[in-house]
Formats: C-alpha cells, sequence, structure tokens
C-alpha cells in the first residue's frame, strides 16, 4: 500500500482523510473512533479481493463497496468516503482512464435507473453526458448490459451521485419526497426539474450533515415546538411566530428602510435554529414558474429554501413565512403559489393567511391611516407600494392582507395580481434582452446568501474545534479554500 500522506487530501470532489496521521479528530465529521475501525475493515477487503481485482476490475470495486456497506452502523457518507480513498490507491483517479480499455462496472442495473429519475435526467441527456446512444443506455438499465467505469464516472458526475452509490447492493433510503402544491398550466406536467431535483436532494443532505455536526460538537438539537393545524386561525397562528422570533414592529420597519427585509426575517429563523438556503448563482437554475420555495418540516434542524430568482425583498419574506407555515403543519412542501387539487389549494390559502397575520399584523396594518379609515375600495399602485415598501412586504401580499381584513374586494385582487405578474415577466424578458452588466458581487457574501449564517456559522465552528478538516469546510460550503477568510469575516465580525 503507498503511503497514505501522499494522496490529495480532495479527490473526484470528495474529502478523503490521510489513513497514517489521523489528523484532528474526524473522517467527514464522523469521529475517529467510529471510523478507523470501518477503515481496518476497507483495508482488509483490499487484500482479501487482490486476486479478484486481477482477473476483474470490476467484480473487485463491486465487492469492496457491497462489503464496507455491510460493516454495522455504517453511513452512506462514510461508505463513498472510503470507496474514494480505495480508488484512489488502486488506480489514480487524477489519471485518465480510457472508455475503451476501461473495465466494465459489475453494478446491480437497477441502481441505474434509481439514480437516473431520482436526478430527474432524460433518457436522452444521461446517454450524452456517457457518449452513448439512448438505446446503449436503456439497455444498461434493464441489465442486457453494462456501462464501462469510465462511462458509470460520466454518469454518476451527471446525476450528482458519488460513484460508490452504483456499487450498493440496492437503492439507498434518502428521504421522503415533497408533497407538490405546485399549481401549473396544463401544457406543463408535475414532473420536477433536473435542477430543482438536485436542490431538493442536497437541501436533505445538508441537513443530514447539519445534525452530525451538532452531534459531534456536543450540542443537543432543540425541536422546533411550533406547530398548528388547518382548524386554527390564521391570525393567531401569526401572532404565535411572531412572538416566538421576538419580531417587533419597530424592527420591521427599520429593517425596511434599511432594504434588508429578507435578512431580517431569515436571521429571525436561524437563530431558532431553522437552516434557510437560498438558490442562486448562474448555475442550476430553477425557473419561478417551478418553484417559489420549498419546505423540509422536521421537528429537528427543518429547512427552508427560497427561489433567488424572487429580486424583490418582499417576494423573498413573503415565501419564506408561507414555508414555514407549512413546517407548522408537519407538511414538507413543494409550492410555486398555488395549490393543485382542491386541497391542496385549500391548505395554500391557510399558508397565505398565515403567512400574512405574520408579515402584516393587524395593528401594523392598521397603523396607516388610510387603511385604518378605509372600507372595502380599489386601491392604486403607488398607494400599496407606498405602505408594502414600508414594512417590507409585496404589493401583491400586502393587497391579499386587505382582502383578508374586508378592506379589498377577492375580484380586485385577482385583477391586480395579473397585472403583477405581467410586470414581473416583462421584467424579466427585459432584463434577459439587456446587455449583460458586470456587477461585482464580492465571492463571499454569495456564499453566505446561499448557504445562511446558521449553517455556515455551523460549519466553521466544527472546523475551529477541530471536528473537520479546511477541505471539509471548502466541501460543505461550495467554497474555494481562498474565499474562507473573507467569508468568515462577513459570517462573524462584518455585522454577520
Amino acid at each position: 500500500m503507498r503511503n497514505l500522506e501522499l494522496i490529495p487530501r480532495k479527490v473526484a470532489g470528495m474529502n478523503i482523510w490521510a489513513a497514517t496521521a489521523w489528523p484532528r479528530g474526524s473522517f467527514g465529521s464522523q469521529k475517529t473512533n467510529e471510523v478507523k475501525p470501518l477503515w481496518t475493515a476497507c483495508a482488509r477487503y483490499r487484500q482479501r479481493f487482490t486476486t479478484v481485482k486481477r482477473i476483474c476490475p470490476g467484480l473487485f470495486w463491486s465487492a469492496i463497496a457491497q462489503s464496507i456497506a455491510r460493516v454495522p452502523s455504517v453511513t452512506l457518507r462514510q461508505t463513498t468516503c472510503c470507496f474514494t480513498l480505495l480508488w484512489t490507491l488502486e488506480a489514480g483517479v487524477l489519471a485518465p482512464i480510457n472508455p475503451l480499455t476501461s473495465p466494465k462496472a459489475l453494478i446491480k442495473h437497477e441502481l441505474l435507473g434509481w439514480a437516473r429519475n431520482r436526478a430527474k435526467v432524460t433518457v436522452e441527456d444521461a446517454a450524452k453526458s456517457a457518449n452513448v446512444d439512448p438505446n446503449t443506455l436503456e439497455r444498461w438499465e434493464a441489465g442486457d448490459d453494462a456501462p464501462t467505469i469510465s462511462q458509470l464516472r460520466s454518469l454518476a458526475g451527471k446525476y450528482h451521485f458519488p460513484l460508490a452509490v452504483f456499487y450498493l447492493s440496492e437503492p439507498p433510503t434518502d428521504f421522503a419526497p415533497l408533497r407538490d402544491f405546485r399549481r401549473l398550466p396544463d401544457a406543463i406536467d408535475r414532473t420536477i426539474s433536473a435542477e430543482l431535483a438536485l436542490h431538493i436532494r442536497d437541501a436533505y443532505q445538508r441537513r443530514e450533515l447539519a445534525l452530525e455536526l451538532h452531534e459531534d460538537l456536543g450540542e443537543p438539537v432543540r425541536p422546533f415546538p411550533l406547530s398548528a393545524t388547518l382548524k386554527d386561525s390564521p391570525e393567531v397562528v401569526g401572532e404565535e411566530v411572531r412572538r416566538f422570533f421576538g419580531v417587533t414592529d419597530a424592527d420591521q420597519r427599520k429593517a425596511a428602510r434599511d432594504d434588508r427585509a429578507f435578512d431580517f426575517w431569515r436571521r429571525k429563523l436561524e437563530e431558532k435554529e431553522i437552516l434557510v438556503f437560498v438558490v442562486g448563482g448562474p448555475h442550476n437554475i430553477v425557473d419561478m414558474n417551478e418553484m417559489r420555495g420549498f419546505a423540509i418540516a422536521r421537528k429537528e434542524i427543518p429547512v427552508i429554501v427560497v427561489n433567488g430568482r424572487d429580486h424583490s425583498q418582499g417576494g423573498k419574506c413573503y415565501t419564506l413565512l408561507h414555508e414555514l407555515t407549512h413546517i407548522m403543519l408537519g407538511e414538507s412542501a413543494l409550492t410555486n403559489g398555488d395549490g393543485g387539487t382542491a386541497e391542496e389549494q385549500g391548505i395554500e390559502r391557510f399558508c397565505d393567511r398565515a403567512a400574512g397575520a405574520a408579515l402584516m399584523p393587524r395593528d401594523l396594518m392598521l397603523s396607516f391611516n388610510q387603511v385604518k379609515s378605509a372600507g372595502e375600495r380599489r386601491w392604486t399602485d403607488d398607494e400599496l407600494r407606498l405602505m408594502a415598501s414600508a414594512i417590507g412586504v409585496s404589493r401583491e401580499a400586502f393587497l391579499l392582507r386587505l382582502v383578508s381584513m374586508r378592506r379589498a374586494s377577492w375580484e380586485f385582487y385577482m385583477e391586480r395580481r395579473m397585472r403583477f405578474q405581467n410586470e414581473f415577466d416583462a421584467a424579466a424578458a427585459a432584463k434577459a434582452l439587456a446587455p449583460k452588466k458586470e456587477v461585482k458581487i464580492p465571492r463571499s457574501i454569495q456564499l453566505m446568501s446561499w448557504n445562511g449564517r446558521g449553517y455556515t456559522r455551523l460549519v466553521l465552528r466544527s472546523y475551529y474545534e477541530n471536528r473537520i478538516t479546511l477541505n471539509d469546510v471548502s466541501s460543505y460550503l461550495g467554497a474555494k479554500l481562498k474565499h474562507i477568510p473573507a467569508l468568515e469575516r462577513v459570517v462573524f465580525h462584518a455585522g454577520g
């Protein structure tokens, strides 16, 4: 066995520990004393299957991966990391593999179809990534043939799955699907895109990682205490939200004046151990018509993901509180602003009303003289814009709240809602056609926006406590090593 200290710490996107040194406490975020037996078993399996490797390399990797997975209490992430390290030792993943001479990957063909369906990738796109025709890919998934190891690595990259997953004996149980509350045009089916599937899977994985990091730090995770039912009054639910998160009218108005309404509410939720992520950046973009946000409703570390394509502070705030209500209902949900079935529309209306009551409590609304003295009437855009911006919400959300307070009719709201949507679509189209202006946002600010302070601070604290390596930090936050010092300053020091 080659000296492990000479092996790069980061290989093919996976973080690996130098096994001879066992520096600073952990493999990934798992404690050293839990992982040493696993690595010892891996080394034993490697020696046991040496003869098999000479005869049939594909069978060697299949036997290694399945043997690792049978070690008691081993996690999928541990299996992946150990498998990656063994791959490095045997083949040197930095060396190119010739697709024509690469051995066949002896895997369960069911895993190929499972991974592609989970990633929401079409047969045509998957085949293109492996440089084969669609019929060949379908034969692999049917078990009539198998990809080479090189082709399998291409598929793993396309599906955003670790290579080791394909060598398991059966598909892993990763997470329960989100309930789909979206209402889409008739021409569009309810199948989610590959980009959205990736963000959903990534949110689940980061939540699991957060749980492990808290455990390694010896920090008990407090269950989220708020709950609601559809029989509850949305007004009471909204009041409970403001009271629990310590939101005052004065603080909300100040955040709106400073143009940081979303950041204000996001901080409040993160302080109560709710992870809030934003889908942003130039890659894996999700259209607003497909998803405004989604929620993972768990008692320990619930998760909310907001689509960063909504550039308005008020719009993101409303999505944030809407998804929070789904968590209180105990319903992991995927939404785009409307419900599908009659039952789903009823749930969505409840979440809308509760979000409106939390963002715009009755007393705060009546602080506007126009609202206090008004009956049901039509409102001008200037009136809506002035009052909505004063408390950090959108015109549409403010108008919907007026409907619930009998200051506007439902018909008027639906009429204006169509206008708001047309304005949004026109602005998006104009932006797409306009010359691209390079706006340099510091990478540290972008990373904090996408990952949130809560998750970023947890990862950095785990590094400070010697539970993970700097390379782990880089992987968990999607940050290059050179950006981590600036990210640290933003999150902990510069008003973060």
